[in-house]
């Protein structure tokens, strides 16, 4: 019955109810998703990124255009070099001929190249994912907020009218009353807070996808619903998959696939041309075939080739040192996620549990004159505070868990709700 009083206070407090008749809009968080989803613009980037790596990959594969020449020989005016007499035209066509799989090679970099891209692509929309997930949690934990301060102006409404009962019997002095003014005053400042923080919260989520003002009322959630993502080497097996784990491998591949394509450029290429030439003199024509090819192509690409082996291996050794370094980030956020729910779990199944006690307790023998007002007040602050601390771990929870989520590049709670 508190929790159900509780929840009507928190949106009678966001002014969440014009009437009876209102209708309360809610949002929960595969909802906060659909509508970025439906409105950012890193969505259809992606979608032109896509297209953009199949045009790359047509374009790799393709070879140089064939070729028109036209040679013209003796253009003088007189003498040996006279055209009208001794002139020669030559009209050939040709074409480089690529040996070596040139072409298959570059089509693979292509192709290692684009994947690079998309798993960037991938890293960014995890990026984004993960912020929609830590504003959605920053408005539940908000929205918790602004019913703690509501209790904690209820609270102290409860004392007010029983310090007002013992002043009137002459039980206490009006001194008292101060004190309680000074409590109420507090608690309005603190709910007044409370709801400021709750709103630019709200608006912060809202502007994910594009609205200057949320159009929502309350976002749905449990907050206080933790799950332990697993052990240690459960999620260690999982890492593989990072995005960041990816771009390393895929980065090492687009190195290899180059070093591939720079030894395959040992093999020289062939330009091969054939045609006819007129001879004016004899106002004849011959067939002409010509070929080229340069030399020492292997010496020359064996600098480029030596460069990828020796930035394939530099490439290979910091993939190592990340792997190690993620580990340890994982090991730090596991840790840090298990003991938040330590923390939480004391809380809220003895601390909060004992405050509630005292606290009634308190103020039953205060009403007998057997604790002072002090001893109330601070009795209060006690419950209040262990609320306070409730939700400050379950938060830092939640968002340890988007930031494992993040690191593992899974896709936050899509499909479940917090």
């Amino acid at each position: 019955m508190r929790f159900v009083l509780l929840c009507l206070l928190i949106m009678a407090s966001a002014g969440l109810y014009a009437d009876d008749e209102a209708v309360v809009q809610r949002l929960d968080l595969n909802q906060a998703y659909d509508l970025v989803e439906n409105s950012h613009p890193y969505f259809p980037s992606r979608v032109f990124a896509q297209e953009a790596t199949v045009l790359v990959e047509r374009q790799a594969v393709m070879t140089p255009l064939p070729y028109v020449k036209v040679e013209v020989e003796n253009l003088g005016e007189q003498g040996d070099y006279a055209f009208r007499q001794h002139g020669e035209i030559t009209l050939s066509v040709g074409k480089v001929l690529e040996l070596g799989d040139k072409a298959l090679q570059r089509k693979a970099l292509a192709s290692e190249r684009n994947a690079l891209q998309m798993n960037e692509q991938h890293r960014v929309g995890a990026e984004l994912y993960a912020e929609v997930a830590r504003r959605f949690v920053q408005v539940l934990s908000d929205q918790q907020r602004v019913g703690i301060a509501i209790e904690k102006r209820v609270l102290a409404m409860r004392v007010a009218k029983v310090v007002d009962q013992r002043i009137k019997a002459g039980k206490t002095s009006s001194a008292e009353q101060h004190q309680i003014n000074i409590m109420q005053s507090r608690a309005r400042l603190d709910l007044l807070q409370a709801e400021q923080n709750l709103a630019i919260s709200r608006t912060r989520l809202a502007a994910l996808w594009g609205d200057t003002e949320a159009k929502f009322d309350v976002v749905s959630g449990d907050l206080f619903a933790l799950a332990m993502h697993g052990t240690y080497e459960e999620l260690i097996e999982e890492l593989k998959n990072s995005p960041i784990v990816k771009k390393r491998l895929l980065e090492a591949a687009v190195i290899r696939a180059r070093g591939k394509l720079e030894r395959g450029k040992r093999v020289p290429d062939v330009e091969l041309a054939a045609g006819i030439r007129y001879l004016r003199d004899s106002h004849s024509g011959a067939l002409n075939l010509s070929l080229s090819m340069p030399i020492g192509s292997g010496a020359r690409a064996k600098p480029a080739e030596r460069e990828q082996q020796l930035l394939l291996q530099s490439e290979e050794l910091n993939t190592l040192q990340l792997q190690q370094d993620l580990k340890f980030r994982l090991y730090q956020l596991w840790m840090e996620q298990k003991q938040t729910k330590v923390e939480f779990d004391t809380l809220n199944q003895h601390i909060l549990v004992e405050s509630e006690n005292v606290l009634a307790e308190v103020e039953r023998f205060y009403v007998q004159g057997r604790y002072s007002l002090k001893e109330l007040i601070f009795a209060q602050q006690a419950l209040v505070e262990a609320r306070e601390e409730r939700l400050v771990a379950a938060t830092a929870y939640q968002l340890l868990k988007i930031d494992i989520e993040q690191l593992m590049g899974r896709s936050f709670f899509r499909g479940e709700q917090l």
